[in-house]
């Protein structure tokens, strides 16, 4: 909206019947049925909009504080993309140390494993030692696959916080 001075030509064209005379005297027929007596008109109109000048300064205050607002809405995004790849980053790393710990539980299960069953063999140890270090060895393996998974679920985080999870798709399917 600008605070400028409008200017208006404006016209008309009409026509008028009626069935009276001045004196009030009435026409017969079909006088007063259809417009007998043209009318024409022009005008020239200018406006100039004095008090629109409060309001088309508030309408900008208006239209500033909107871009003042989509700014920091879009700061507040990339603050919270940035922390979404951190965390990501952090679960990631945390993922793999875990996921290194248990692939030594896993060998260390099997050691244990081959221990026991030697001992029970020798007649050296009962059956339930072998049945507890295969329920241990496959709660270790069960944690070594989960570790695993969360790695792949922290790199799927970053690919998402990325906004980009082709490569990690293509990674998946190999």
């Amino acid at each position: 909206m600008a605070y400028k001075p409008q200017f208006l030509l404006q016209g008309t064209v009409a026509g008028r019947g009626t069935g009276l005379e001045t004196d009030g005297a009435r026409l017969g027929g079909l006088n007063g049925l259809v417009p007998t007596v043209p009318n024409y008109g022009v005008g020239f109109t200018v406006t100039f909009p004095a008090m629109d000048r409060f309001a088309i300064r508030e309408q900008e205050a208006m239209q500033a504080a909107n871009v003042r607002a989509g700014q920091a809405q879009s700061q507040l995004i990339a603050a919270k993309l940035q922390a979404q790849f951190n965390a990501a980053l952090a679960t990631l790393a945390g993922a793999r140390r875990v996921a290194s710990s248990t692939a030594v539980e896993v060998s260390s299960g099997r050691t244990a494993l081959q221990q026991a069953t030697a001992r029970y063999q020798s007649g050296l140890a009962p059956i339930d030692d072998v049945a507890q270090a295969q329920r241990l060895l496959v709660q270790a393996e069960i944690d070594d696959r989960l570790a695993r998974l969360n790695v792949w679920r922290a790199r799927l985080e970053i690919s998402t916080a990325r906004g980009d999870i082709q490569p990690f798709l293509s990674e998946a399917v190999r």
